[in-house]
């Protein structure tokens, strides 16, 4: 499962990944309620502005990062796109199954940064 990671302010993020359907993908919105930063670890960290993304592997591996954000979705999915083509090395989405993998379970009360 591929990961984007953001801040709150990162909306358009969170579009681009409901726009984009992939199976694999999912979205993190640190601050929100399922990914407190109660000691502002992944902002001391991040090296991110607040409505910037992460795309992480599902080795935990950063593949590619968008600094600054964006607020328009459409860019942010182009953008989101492009970096999932490359990293996957396919010339379009389109051929990949739409077909949703199960969550994967969060044990409670574990922090998602550390």
């Amino acid at each position: 499962m591929f990961t984007v990671v953001t801040g709150l302010a990162g909306s358009a993020w969170k579009d681009a990944v409901r726009r984009l359907n992939l199976p694999f993908l999912r979205i993190v919105v640190t601050g929100s309620p399922d990914a407190q930063d109660l000691y502002c670890e992944w902002q001391r960290v991040r090296d991110i502005e607040e409505a910037g993304a992460l795309l992480v592997r599902p080795d935990g591996v950063v593949t590619w990062r968008d600094k600054e954000g964006t607020p328009a979705p459409q860019v942010a999915a182009e953008k989101l796109s492009a970096a999932i083509r490359a990293v996957l090395d396919l010339q379009d989405l389109s051929t990949i199954s739409q077909e949703k993998q199960p969550e994967p379970s969060k044990p409670n009360g574990t922090p998602l940064f550390a």
